[in-house]
């Protein structure tokens, strides 16, 4: 059988920048431990669709400058310059890409849709099959068997690890 290197690279702060942070996800969670009968949920870990939807599960009326926010958030979600071109080089060498992120479910699509092409697996917090942050070994177990038993050695770049300008000055 032959082994393949995996990359590993964090998606907001390595490949990805929110250019125009909002946090609604913050605000909505303040709203929530306000009210002591809410239940404590994150919506990294939640594979709730959309922002109302998760204020509502957690005891919240919903604000509609949240909406507004999360638009926002998405909207300015960029990639890093020449990321393409690295993670294609990085293919060619021989790696398998894998993107792993603490996301809420409304974020998924734009990353998807900027990334998905560029890596041979993704592995989201919120997915159902998860439901676990980065910083679990569920997570990991999940990651691992995505990349298959032909992975010998997973190297995870981002979360102050490493960061997507030294993974360029190593290649």
């Amino acid at each position: 059988m032959t082994v393949t290197p995996a990359l590993v690279f964090d998606c907001f702060g390595t490949l990805l920048h929110i250019r125009a942070p909002r946090n609604p996800w913050k605000a909505v969670l303040a709203d929530a431990r306000r009210n002591s009968g809410s239940p404590k949920l994150d919506p990294r870990r939640e594979p709730i669709p959309t922002i109302e939807a998760f204020a509502a599960a957690c005891g919240v009326e919903f604000r509609p400058e949240w909406g507004r926010d999360l638009d926002t958030e998405i909207a300015s979600i960029e990639l890093a310059p020449g990321l393409d071109e690295v993670l294609h080089v990085l293919r060619r060498i021989g790696f398998r890409l894998a993107l792993a992120g603490n996301l809420a479910p409304p974020y998924v699509p734009v990353v998807e849709r900027l990334l998905g092409d560029l890596v041979d697996v993704t592995c989201f917090s919120c997915d159902p099959d998860i439901r676990a942050l980065k910083r679990e070994p569920e997570f990991f177990e999940v990651l691992r068997t995505r990349l298959g038993p032909s992975t010998s050695h997973i190297l995870m770049v981002g979360d102050m690890m490493a960061t997507y300008e030294e993974v360029v000055r190593l290649i």
